[in-house]
């Protein structure tokens, strides 16, 4: 239940979050802070598998000095790939902002930033999920949103706009792994083989990856081919089905990894899950309903003139 109700604010901070910056940046901007945002998204399969795996492996560990070394040894691979991600985006900015029609290279610059934290974010709450610790990962995912929507809008106030979302987003990364609360014990060596390891890693991988592109490459392509402003509008819609996806993909992500263990101890009834896909269903039929009439509340009026058809 405290996962459940962290991932719900999660949620709502995040909707908030994409109603302020394309109420303030209009379409160009919305459309181009968007797709940055969803090279991170993208790169969250990453973060997810080392999330999942660690969290798994982590939690198979007998002692508490069996745990810590589980998760050093993933923190430093984490570590390892964050560094090299945020050094590919480096190194081709300029390349990637052409493709995505940005004006600006210097914000795929501050997203990899961002990237050589988010990665090794993953291990940390896979710690936490792993040792119970379900409220510190709940407050850590509130953490991550709140500071992505205040940052943002503090920057955009200052004039900073785009760059300043970027900017935000790639500090809410950083905020997020710092503020993830450990306490390790022992400093033994690592009780996993390398192989076996790699293969759980690779499994999940493959996994999120095909899940972050399915969901989000079509942001990426509409940049691509379309205008800033055409791309901005597809954002904006886009935006709206992706909070749905989220909303009935919650209960199935906060569960369905959970070590048998963890049934064991909890006894978590299933009329739990079966309630919050309810509510899921409600709020669902409720967003089809009442599309119209949000829409203006939702985006500035650059976006919905002559639009508002499109979101029902």
């Amino acid at each position: 239940m405290i996962l459940l109700s962290g991932s719900g604010m999660t949620i709502a901070t995040n909707l908030l979050y994409n109603i302020v910056v394309a109420r303030y940046l209009g379409p160009k901007g919305f459309g181009q802070a968007t797709v940055v945002y969803t090279l991170l998204t993208l790169l969250s399969a990453v973060t997810l598998s080392f999330q999942i795996v660690s969290s798994k492996l982590v939690a198979q560990q007998l002692t508490d000095e069996g745990r810590s070394a589980v998760y050093r040894a993933f923190h430093r691979a984490a570590w390892a790939c964050g560094i090299f991600v945020g050094l590919v985006l480096l190194c081709f900015r300029s390349a990637i902002s052409s493709y995505l029609n940005l004006p600006d290279p210097w914000l795929v610059a501050l997203l990899a930033i961002g990237a050589a934290f988010y990665v090794p974010l993953g291990p940390r709450r896979g710690f936490i999920q792993g040792t119970y610790g379900f409220r510190g990962l709940a407050i850590n995912l509130v953490v991550e949103g709140a500071v992505r929507l205040v940052g943002s809008y503090i920057l955009i106030l200052a004039g900073f706009d785009v760059r300043g979302v970027i900017a935000a987003n790639a500090a809410a990364s950083a905020a997020a792994y710092f503020a993830v609360p450990l306490r390790l014990k022992g400093n033994l060596k690592n009780p996993l083989e390398f192989s076996y390891a790699f293969r759980e890693i690779w499994q999940a991988v493959i996994f999120y990856s095909g899940q972050m592109l399915i969901g989000n490459c079509s942001i990426v392509l509409v940049n691509h081919f379309f205008e800033a402003h055409t791309a901005g509008l597809y954002a904006a819609i886009a935006m709206v089905g992706r909070v749905i996806f989220t909303m009935s993909s919650r209960p199935e992500g906060n569960f369905h990894f959970a070590p048998p263990c963890f049934w064991q101890r909890s006894r978590l009834s299933s009329g739990l899950v079966r309630g919050a896909a309810d509510c899921l269903d409600q709020a669902f039929r409720f967003r089809l309903s009442t599309a119209k009439s949000v829409q203006p509340l939702l985006f500035a009026r650059s976006i919905c003139h002559h639009h508002g058809g499109l979101l029902s």
